[in-house]
């Protein structure tokens, strides 16, 4: 091989090195080929995260196609409960580029469906507190918002993290009671998510 091409191949490895590419990245936008089904992102999460433990799995793709599936979490004295929801849009491949057309216009969506979405029979009084973008080490960022309302009349606080995870749109949710100090880290139990998703078994 030519040095030129043996130098240019060592700079890529060592960046990858470095930036592991989320295997979503590696597909075709729009296509499913190749593609990790829901069941095999599912199996990646693990069984206990960030004092979270995982419960039931909630398939909603056969009567809903483009809406995926929803992992439970909960813990031992109920103070927080999380939710992974994994889904498409009926898209194909999403790329995990939190900046992406694909990723904006998903969190967009979701913002005015929690926004626009009336008072429910346990959360009520939902607003938006903050946004922000949460660094995952060795992986692509997630754009994320906190919200703050009400929960049988106490204060609560739900952040909802998104971004990209092999192929498929990555949503984590944790809703906590609004306390000094907070009962659970939301921020952790998302990146956890987040990096487990990402990881081929």
């Amino acid at each position: 091989m030519h040095p030129a091409r043996l130098i240019t191949l060592a700079l890529l490895t060592a960046l990858a090195g470095c930036a592991p590419v989320d295997e979503g990245d590696l597909l075709t936008p729009g296509t499913r080929a190749g593609r990790p089904s829901l069941d095999e992102v599912a199996a990646r999460l693990p069984d206990a995260i960030a004092g979270f433990k995982r419960d039931t799995v909630t398939e909603y793709e056969t009567r809903q196609p483009g809406y995926g599936i929803a992992v439970a979490y909960g813990r031992d004295d109920l103070d927080a409960i999380g939710t992974v929801f994994l889904y498409d849009r009926g898209l194909g491949a999403v790329p995990s580029d939190p900046q992406g057309p694909h990723l904006a216009a998903e969190f967009d969506r979701l913002m005015q469906e929690i926004l626009a979405a009336p008072n429910g029979r346990t959360v009520r009084n939902l607003h938006e507190r903050t946004r922000f973008d949460l660094a995952v080490p060795q992986g692509r960022a997630l754009r994320c918002v906190e919200l703050e309302g009400e929960m049988s009349r106490e204060s609560i606080r739900r952040t909802i993290c998104l971004g990209g995870a092999a192929g498929h749109f990555l949503q984590a949710q944790v809703t906590i009671a609004d306390t000094n100090p907070t009962p659970a880290d939301p921020r952790a139990f998302a990146t956890a998510v987040a990096r487990a998703a990402r990881v081929r078994r």
